[in-house]
């Protein structure tokens, strides 16, 4: 499991290989390590491309993403902040990839991470 802090300077590191197909368990905390209740609240997640501020592509042209493609978060826990983060589709290009997690409930939305993720080529 991946601590996602709420201070944007706190980064969870991890690699993956292309081609693998990623569900990342993660707990959202505040800036003290508490856990954050995300009980009511919408959850979503990003992907961005380190090396050029875009999101990352898991799809080649023209569909980037195809029609209803979404990513998967699922609140496991949702009193202690624990979240699976389920990838669209599995990491076709290598990059390094910094992965968000936004919590909005009403006006306010807290953001999570990034969880940096190095996906290397075999």
């Amino acid at each position: 499991m991946y601590v996602l802090n709420e201070n944007p300077e706190i980064v969870m590191r991890t690699g993956a290989w292309i081609g693998d197909w990623h569900e990342y368990v993660v707990q959202l905390v505040n800036p003290n390590g508490t856990p954050v209740d995300i009980t009511t609240g919408t959850l979503s997640a990003t992907f961005i491309n380190v090396a050029t501020g875009a999101g990352y592509q898991f799809f080649p042209p023209p569909q980037i993403p195809p029609p209803g493609a979404a990513t998967t978060l699922t609140k496991s826990f949702a009193n202690e902040g624990i979240v699976t983060i389920l990838n669209i589709e599995s990491y076709p290009t290598p990059a390094t990839i910094r992965i968000g997690v936004r919590l909005t409930n009403g006006a306010v939305v807290r953001v999570f991470g990034p969880l940096e993720v190095e996906i290397l080529q075999a």
